[in-house]
């Protein structure tokens, strides 16, 4: 009778302990349910997609998109498997407003951090001439025409430009606008100066060229250039604004001034 008392009180303690195993197994699928459902109303809010976009994106990244799209935009990932070309535009919509905002905030903060390094360190020389020509000796040994210095005629043509300084400025940079007095206030003769204006639109380059007192006829004879620089600016790979380069045009060589 103990025995058969001592079997039924074991059989009750098993039924028990995995009772409670069977509760806590549901619970804690519960719990890792709601943290999946929270995790994704927080990913698609992030990207302004509804929590039925971003399981989308996710099945997506799931098959073929992991071996291609792994660095991509979410948004730009659900445009190219758009299912219609309604769902495409509204993909690409969002994406703008997106990028348009992120840049927005880049160009002011590196706009800020500009002036402030013009505030702090404007004064300073930023182009010591003498050190400038000493790179290029073909420049500093360049004899001198008959007559007056290139300033002095800037009504004259120019038949012999060949090298030239690259100078890359922006509009509102007091450390550009000093570079470029620099260079012109002691420019070789035989020499241009090719100004590429970064980031602004043809009037913003009329007028700086107007403060710069640079005299329609000094364009005219080609001792000063003045152009849109982002293109080569990129083909430069983005310097540090302002930068000057010179072109040697004897051997072909560009190197950056310092």
């Amino acid at each position: 009778m103990a025995k058969f008392l001592l079997g039924l009180f074991a059989l009750f303690v098993f039924a028990q302990t995995n009772a409670a195993n069977t509760t806590y197994t549901k619970n804690d699928e519960t719990s890792l349910l709601e943290r999946e459902a929270k995790r994704i109303e927080e990913m698609s809010a992030r990207h302004d997609l509804t929590k039925e976009q971003w399981t989308t994106y996710e099945e997506i990244m799931k098959g073929e998109g992991r071996f291609h799209w792994k660095d991509v935009e979410p948004l730009m990932v659900l445009g190219m498997y758009a299912k219609s070309e309604d769902e495409q535009r509204s993909y690409a919509k969002k994406l703008a407003i997106k990028e348009y905002s992120i840049q927005k905030r880049f160009i002011a903060m590196n706009n800020a951090y500009l002036d402030a390094f013009d505030d702090l360190y404007g004064h300073e020389l930023i182009l010591d001439m003498k050190k400038f020509y000493e790179r290029f000796e073909k420049s500093a040994k360049k004899k001198y025409p008959v007559g007056k210095s290139q300033r002095q005629s800037s009504g004259a043509i120019f038949e012999n430009i060949g090298d030239k300084y690259i100078l890359f400025v922006r509009k509102g940079c007091g450390r550009c606008d000093k570079m470029y007095r620099t260079i012109s206030n002691n420019q070789q003769p035989g020499t241009s100066i090719d100004v590429h204006f970064v980031g602004g639109s043809d009037q913003d380059i009329r007028n700086w060229a107007m403060k710069m007192q640079i005299k329609p006829a000094t364009v005219k004879n080609g001792a000063v250039t003045l152009n849109s620089g982002d293109k080569l600016y990129e083909r430069y790979n983005k310097p540090d604004l302002p930068s000057v380069f010179y072109f040697d045009k004897s051997s072909g060589r560009v190197a950056r001034g310092k």
